[in-house]
């Protein structure tokens, strides 16, 4: 009696990269978690690389992000964003390469690449909050100086 034929097998590397988070302080790989889809079926993928086994042939690599909003005393919701989808041909003992780019929120898709993307813009938001901040601080120790001195002129 003869063994079935095992099928061929590959891999896909798959290297995520992550957004630029809009709060200063805060990574964007601790609130947002990675949703990857191999055929329709979610494989375990982390921020970094990991490597997908695969049988060797066409196969749909997906992604979408989850990442976890709270409101105003309100429960905790999941948006999904950032979806990409790209179409795979792996051959036997080939492990195939792919990078996945995040976007910097939730209005943007991610895009996949075979190549190293570039370095992401900035997030405009993220830049405004932290100029937004330093301004404030500004004002408030240009107000301290000014009670200091005009206390200082009364007595």
């Amino acid at each position: 009696m003869a063994l079935p034929a095992v099928p061929a097998q590959g891999g896909i590397r798959l290297i995520c990269r992550p957004g630029d988070s809009a709060m200063p302080g805060v990574a964007y790989e601790s609130g947002v978690d990675l949703g990857v889809f191999v055929d329709g079926v979610a494989r375990t993928s982390n921020w970094g690389e990991s490597i997908l086994p695969v049988t060797a042939g066409d196969h749909a690599l997906g992604m979408e992000l989850n990442g976890y909003v709270t409101q105003h005393l309100g429960p905790v919701r999941t948006i999904r964003f950032g979806a990409a989808n790209l179409p795979i041909r792996v051959a036997p003992g080939q492990t195939v390469t792919v990078f996945y780019a995040a976007p910097n929120g939730p209005r943007s898709p991610g895009q996949f690449s075979f190549s190293p993307p570039p370095p992401p813009a900035a997030n405009r938001y993220r830049v405004a909050q932290v100029v937004g901040w330093w301004i404030l601080a500004g004002v408030v120790l240009l107000t301290f100086v000014v009670i200091a001195y005009l206390a200082a002129t009364k007595s």
